[in-house]
């Protein structure tokens, strides 16, 4: 059986899968090949994307085969996004600077 890799236009591993499943396309490349489970259920062994959805695996051109991307090469991670509580006391404070301005600061 046999295992593919499957890049985007930069040589990032965007999934992998067993001839078991799916015929591999032109441009896959192999991976490996063997027998048993390891080369059947391949999708749980590794994991293509960090928590931030950034790309964990590159096809390496000079070695013929897939590597892990270390941190300096991917993409800066995404700023924190404020969490839902925050968010409502933002847009709490924000009513309430509204309401302010309309009644003239009257209470």
């Amino acid at each position: 059986m046999k295992v593919y890799a499957r890049c985007n236009d930069e040589g990032l591993i965007k999934r992998i899968f067993s001839e078991v499943f799916e015929a591999p396309e032109a441009a896959d490349r192999l991976l490996k090949e063997g027998e048993g489970d390891e080369y059947v259920h391949v999708q749980g062994q590794y994991q293509l994307y960090d928590k931030w959805g950034r790309h964990n695996y590159i096809w390496d051109e000079e070695t013929g085969g897939m590597r892990e991307l270390t941190e300096d090469e991917k993409p800066p991670k995404p700023e924190p996004q404020p969490s839902e509580v925050e968010v409502l006391r933002q847009q709490v404070e924000l009513m309430r600077k509204q309401i302010e301005i309309l009644t003239g600061g009257a209470e």
